[in-house]
């Protein structure tokens, strides 16, 4: 019998049932394209915008699994839930993009949960 509600339970989790990201927690909540090789991020909390903060991504292509290198990440003053981030080379129009955070932290020195919160799919 505890056998079968351990299998139960396996599943229900791996289907969905239980939420495991609180409501509150820090993660990417929007991508806007402002222009072919800039991106800007939009966070659920505001980011740590020192001159020492350790801002590290992944984007890709999500067809051709390409990576496109990030150049520069700048907190923005004015709302430091934002980040814009300049890339090396331009996306493509009307084509879907992963960015996964490697590494970031709120102004409390919280990080994103890797594999939970940590990936963001957009959409030229």
């Amino acid at each position: 019998m505890k056998k079968l509600f351990a299998s139960m339970a396996a599943t229900l989790f791996l289907a969905g049932a239980f939420s495991v990201a609180s409501a509150d927690s820090f993660k990417i909540e929007e991508v806007e394209v402002i222009e072919r090789d800039v991106i800007e991020l939009l966070f659920t909390r505001e980011l740590d915008s020192s001159l020492t903060a350790v801002r590290e991504f992944i984007l890709e292509d999500t067809e051709t699994m390409v990576e496109i290198n990030v150049l520069l990440s700048e907190v923005n003053p004015q709302n430091p839930q934002k980040l814009t981030l300049m890339l090396e080379s331009f996306l493509e129009e009307e084509n879907d993009y992963t960015i996964t955070v490697l590494d970031i932290k709120d102004v409390e020195g919280n990080t994103i949960e890797a594999g939970i919160d940590s990936i963001f799919t957009f959409n030229t």
